[in-house]
């Protein structure tokens, strides 16, 4: 057996983080081969359009997360983490299956999570675990796919744009794990109440910085009247729309909190594997848009993502990392072997992956855009125009100044990967499957803002 401190930087080295500049924000939290024992709960919590900038502990300032940082600090956060796609079926089929959205077929309203791939809670049914699930939102509904190897798969808290449903989804969990305490479990919890429309809950309220503010932005306003108004929004509109998504993210941290504390009670919570994590963001005119799906920039790809293991010790990496990496993470982490093809990489053990491993994600929603980060680096193509951008991501997180131009031999090394994934990542056999949308599921996913 290897000292604590050697198979930590043993590990680091495996995991392709260098380890001049990684042991200084990255403890190694625990060995693959001591992580778990065969009757380890584990917790899996995604939350809808919860960019990452939002959270108190990625720098914001208002305290819109208390309990989401709690768990952040208990496990390892990664600081920069990447969805694979801006918006939910592609996004969560990918954190589900590790494959990309391209190579699941999943390319429109109408694409369902196919059905010959392997899904994680399929995988871990086969390996002894009771399997629930409580989701929010039709995109990752039963008709769309993602019932597929859950025991237990509980929508009743589909609201879409007409109830709040977290409370609910807290319940129903809380509910669960009292249910499967005394057994090896795993439970997928997903909110959705910081999607538009986004309302102001009482109780959660942070002061307008705009006194006597009176604009077009008010609580539970519909997304089509404010995307009417986006052209003629003021900074004030601006404010007002991030005021009232904080109250969201506020109120749906505290309904988290309730699963968490509950798993406290039942001296769970330091046993237990505990991923959270989020769809995509949300664009408050960073770009000059509202809402999501169409485009890839950090305001819609960088979400939260924090892993608490079982008994782990706390750490924070700020390699870029991606969503498709988490089901191979977790499998290792929980002592099984992974046999079934995956697209990431297990973030704390060796697959012999360069000290740089890009991370890639796409949308075919409104646009055809593709993303590598590099490094400090992300480059953005337009498949249709064959437009580039390069950013700093680093110094420039709001994706403001495009250096394309004086940075040639990297776009010309980061365009080649892209290029060499976009190609790999169109393999899919059989052909994609489609979802029968009906008129009324049309007009909800309407009232959302994913339809015209």
């Amino acid at each position: 057996m290897l000292s604590g401190d050697t198979r930590r930087r043993s590990a680091i080295a495996r995991a392709g983080f260098s380890i001049a500049s990684a042991l200084v924000a990255f403890s190694f939290p625990i060995a693959a081969e001591e992580s778990a024992s065969p009757r380890t709960p584990f917790i899996l919590i995604v939350v809808d359009t919860l960019r990452a900038d939002h959270l108190h502990s990625h720098g914001a300032t208002r305290t819109t997360s208390p309990n989401l940082d709690r768990l952040a600090s208990d496990g390892v956060h990664f600081k920069r983490a990447y969805s694979q796609a801006p918006w939910t079926t592609a996004s969560v089929g990918s954190l589900l299956t590790s494959q990309f959205p391209a190579t699941l077929g999943i390319t429109d309203i109408a694409s369902p999570l196919p059905s010959h791939v392997e899904v994680l809670p399929s995988f871990l049914r086969r390996n002894g675990y009771v399997t629930a699930g409580v989701v929010s939102h039709t995109f990752i509904s039963s008709k769309w796919g993602f019932a597929r190897g859950f025991d237990h798969f509980d929508e009743s808290n589909i609201a879409n744009n007409h109830g709040i449903s977290t409370v609910g989804v807290s319940n129903l969990g809380i509910e669960k794990i009292d249910e499967l305490k005394d057994q090896p479990f795993f439970l997928l919890l997903h909110y959705f109440d910081p999607h538009f429309p986004y309302l102001e809950h009482e109780g959660f309220r942070f002061p307008s910085e705009d006194s006597g503010y009176a604009g077009v932005v008010r609580s539970g306003v519909k997304i089509k009247e404010l995307r009417r108004a986006s052209r003629t929004m003021s900074a004030a509109d601006e404010r007002e729309m991030r005021r009232i998504y904080d109250s969201e993210i506020a109120f749906t941290d505290h309904q988290i909190g309730r699963v968490l504390e509950h798993l406290r009670k039942l001296g769970l919570y330091d046993e237990s594997l505990i991923i959270l994590t989020a769809d995509h963001g949300e664009e408050f005119l960073d770009h000059g848009a509202l809402g999501h799906t169409r485009t890839v920039y950090n305001e819609l790809l960088h979400v939260p993502f924090i892993i608490k293991p079982p008994k782990a010790t706390p750490a924070v990496v700020e390699a870029p990392v991606a969503l498709v990496d988490a089901f191979p993470t977790a499998a290792a982490l929980l002592g099984l072997e992974l046999d079934l093809p995956a697209q990431g990489r297990d973030l704390f053990a060796a697959h012999g992956e360069p000290a740089e491993s890009p991370v890639f994600s796409e949308t075919s929603r409104g646009a055809s855009l593709r993303s590598v980060v590099l490094g400090d680096f992300k480059l953005i193509e337009d498949g249709a125009s064959g437009k580039i951008e390069l950013y700093d991501v680093v110094s420039d997180p709001r994706e403001l100044e495009d250096i394309a131009a004086r940075h040639p031999e990297r776009v010309s090394r980061m365009r080649s990967m892209l290029s060499e994934w976009f190609v790999r990542t169109q393999k899919r056999i059989p052909p994609p499957e489609r979802v029968d949308v009906s008129d009324g599921e049309r007009e909800r996913l309407r009232a959302l803002g994913y339809v015209e």
